[in-house]
């Protein structure tokens, strides 16, 4: 029997692994949503966002890691301060999250929302959001699953 992967704080080495992953659910967005946005520059926009998720600070990246291979990440940022006084916390993200489709369904995206929600815990980020696409009814059950609701819609005219 197969042992799970395990979560890890991302570090410069999981650099082009995470960028591999996140190449893949863009793949996937689109394969959901031929509208799903095509941004100039791509692999630098992404390299860039995983750069500020490897500094640390108000953003963390972790991987799921299974005997040295990355299957899976997470990136979250606190993303606001106390938002009315100083009882009131902020607020706080979870931007993106991708398992491979072969370690799906072992509890392995849930241990990264783990370790994202600890992260955001220790830093008081109060409210956490995620996005959701439209089209991703798999991604909207795993968040529900997760006791997350909706709570706003986002529409655009194309």
């Amino acid at each position: 029997m197969a042992h799970p992967a395990t979560v890890r704080p991302a570090g410069d080495r999981d650099r082009e692994a995470i960028l591999g992953l996140w190449l893949e659910l863009i793949a996937y967005h689109r394969r959901l949503d031929p509208q799903y946005p095509v941004v100039p520059g791509l692999r630098k926009a992404l390299g860039d966002e995983i750069d500020r998720g490897l500094q640390g600070g108000p953003c963390r990246m972790f991987v799921g890691d299974l005997d040295g291979d990355q299957v899976g990440f997470v990136f979250a940022e606190i993303a606001g301060a106390q938002v009315r006084d100083d009882s009131e916390p902020g607020s706080s993200w979870i931007h993106e999250i991708y398992v491979a489709p072969e370690q799906r369904d072992g509890g392995l995206g849930s241990a990264l929302v783990e370790a994202a929600q600890k992260f955001i815990d220790e830093c008081g980020g109060g409210r956490v959001a995620v996005r959701v696409e439209s089209g991703n009814k798999e991604g909207l059950r795993f968040w529900q699953r997760h006791s997350y609701v909706e709570r706003a819609r986002i529409l655009e005219k194309l």
